[in-house]
């Protein structure tokens, strides 16, 4: 996998279009301005994969909505990260092959400004 991680990755989003690199940083640097005693591992998973060569990555509230790459779990056709999120509520949303989605089995919200379908996590 270590090409596809030196890929780039064009992510549209309703009206507009950004072009994201990938980097994983399921660590501390990837939450800016929060204590890090705040900060939980919590681990995300996407289910819903039926090709193990997708690219999935998570995004949220805490880190602006950039990605956190996913790997496929072994043995498995789920995808999943253990990244730091900070104490709080939280709306976040998988990226999979260039397309933002929600996870349909996880608590939702619409987002007022952007009319997306996010979900919720609570992180205590």
């Amino acid at each position: 996998y270590p090409l596809r991680r030196q890929r780039q990755m064009c992510i549209r989003d309703r009206n507009k279009t950004v072009e994201i690199k990938r980097e994983n940083t399921p660590t501390a640097s990837s939450v800016s301005n929060v204590d890090p005693s705040s900060l939980r591992d919590v681990k995300f998973v996407w289910k819903h994969a039926v090709d193990p060569f997708l690219e999935i990555g998570v995004g949220g509230s805490w880190n602006d909505f950039k990605p956190v790459w996913l790997e496929i779990e072994s043995g498995s056709e789920s995808f999943s990260v253990v990244t730091k999120v900070p104490v709080g509520t939280h709306t976040y949303r998988f990226i999979v092959d260039g397309k933002w989605k929600h996870d349909l089995e996880k608590p939702t919200k619409i987002n007022p400004v952007t009319g997306n379908i996010e979900n919720l996590i609570d992180v205590s």
